[in-house]
This record gives C-alpha cells, structure tokens and sequence, in this order.
C-alpha cells in the first residue's frame, strides 16, 4: 500500500470511528433520557447517523411513548433503520 492510499485508508478508519462513537454516546444518553424525556429523547435518536446506533435508539424510545401513532410511527422509523444495515446479521438482530 503506498503512502497516499495508507492515508486515505486511516483518515476514512478515523471517521468512521468518530462516527462510531459519537452513535453509541448518543444511544447511551437516549437510554438515559427516554423514560423521563421521550421527546428530547427521540430528536437525539433521529440524529444518530449509523443506522445500528439509530434503529437501537429509535426502538427504545418508543417503548416510552404514550401515543400509539407515534409509537408506530417510531417503530417504523426503528425499522427503516435496520434496513440500512449493510451486514445482514445486523438487520436480523435489530428487526427480531
């Protein structure tokens, strides 16, 4: 691997694990807030960006909210997340 492409290689590892961690700190704070704070909650979840950390959050905050139509909707939000997911194991994991 030459120079440039080892670059490119880590500063796109470097990102993604940025992007790791930022998902699972706000999944981490849902949990936290999602009894409490259902609506904080749910606009945190939605603005996770990979879609494992996303559907887990949404699914979450949905067993706390007391409207059924809001419930399906954020299931359904929790579902489409899943389907993101470029590793089949994932979305059998989260859609189960």
């Amino acid at each position: 691997m030459n120079g440039e492409l080892r670059r490119r290689f880590f500063n796109d590892f470097k990102i993604l694990e940025v992007m790791r961690t930022e998902g699972v700190n706000k999944r981490e704070l849902v949990g936290k807030l999602a009894r409490s704070e259902p609506a904080r909650a749910l606009e945190i979840a939605r603005s996770i960006s990979e879609p494992w950390y996303r559907c887990q959050s949404l699914a979450h905050v949905a067993l706390y909210l007391e409207d059924q139509k809001q419930f399906k909707k954020v299931i359904g939000e929790a579902l489409a997340a899943a389907y993101e997911q470029t590793e089949p194991n994932r979305i059998v994991s989260v859609a189960s």
